[in-house]
């Protein structure tokens, strides 16, 4: 029987742009193919992802119609440039999808996607005491956790930021290599027994015994000024009810008059200290919650 135009096997090539890299793109798509039943392959380039897609053509079209739709949230679609529909030989078989080692592009076209705030998944094993993440602050997934602050160069991998020092864990490259898994290829993916650790020093440079976390609630609590080293720079803290613990800091910092910032643990903490606008509202719920 003569196959149909619909059934007939083909490959195509895309090109995506815009914030396509450290947003879970390529395991969503990966998950995306295997339930369309579609094969080929994903990969990160200088800026850009890169696929190909192989199947019946019917099949074909209908992945590359409705991918711009299915995007992951954080993602963000700027151009889809598809290439022709290449027939497949007859005797050529279609190969299981997968995610294919990243490769530098000689003109690279950058978008790097902002860090983005814990989002409720992780804040959840972060405070569940049965969890391995529990009590890690740097727990993180494809959805949430640094992107910008971390990056050293792009394509968008682990080798190229700022975790390349923190060689997996079994049960972290477990979750890592899982497609079922919300981390699955999740770049910044660390835990307490293979990421980075808190560690509270004096001003001498000597680490302070016990709670690292702890012992720095105690020193704000106690009027001192707290240097928060993260993955992107310094922050210094302290007890925002304190007159003169912010007095001192601005006299340290020789900033007499200008507004610091405030951090408030969650949105009904900040209603209770600010008036906040509809556009305040928004912006700190979002997935930057700066």
């Amino acid at each position: 029987m003569k196959r149909g135009a619909g059934s007939r096997r083909c490959r195509v090539g895309l090109e995506l742009r815009g914030v396509v890299q450290g947003v879970g793109l390529r395991p969503t798509i990966r998950r995306l193919a295997e339930e369309a039943g579609v094969g080929g392959w994903v990969q990160n380039r200088s800026g850009t992802v890169h696929l190909e897609v192989v199947g019946a053509e019917s099949t074909v079209r209908a992945f590359v119609e409705t991918l711009p739709r299915r995007m992951p949230p954080r993602a963000r679609l700027d151009a889809l440039d598809a290439g022709p529909i290449v027939a497949l030989d007859p005797d050529e078989s279609v190969p299981a999808f997968e995610i294919r080692e990243s490769r530098d592009d000689a003109d690279p076209r950058v978008a790097i996607p902002p860090d983005l705030a814990v989002c409720r998944a992780c804040l959840e094993e972060v405070f569940d005491p049965a969890s391995r993440y529990y009590g890690y602050p740097f727990t993180t997934c494809t959805d949430c956790g640094p992107r910008y602050t971390v990056v050293a160069a792009m394509p968008y991998d682990r080798s190229r930021t700022a975790l390349a020092d923190f060689p997996l864990c079994p049960a972290c490259r477990a979750e890592y290599d899982d497609p079922a898994s919300r981390r699955f290829h999740a770049e910044a993916i660390a835990c307490p027994s293979c990421g980075p650790r808190l560690r509270l020093l004096d001003a001498r440079g000597e680490q302070v015994a016990g709670d690292p976390l702890g012992e720095a609630r105690a020193a704000l609590a106690g009027g001192r000024i707290v240097a928060v080293k993260g993955l992107g720079g310094f922050l210094l803290a302290v007890d925002a009810a304190s007159t003169a613990a912010i007095e001192c800091l601005r006299r340290r910092k020789g900033r007499p008059h200008k507004p610091l910032a405030v951090m408030a643990r969650d949105l009904a903490t900040a209603r209770r200290l600010f008036h906040l606008s509809p556009v305040a509202v928004e912006a700190l719920t979002s997935p930057e919650g700066p």
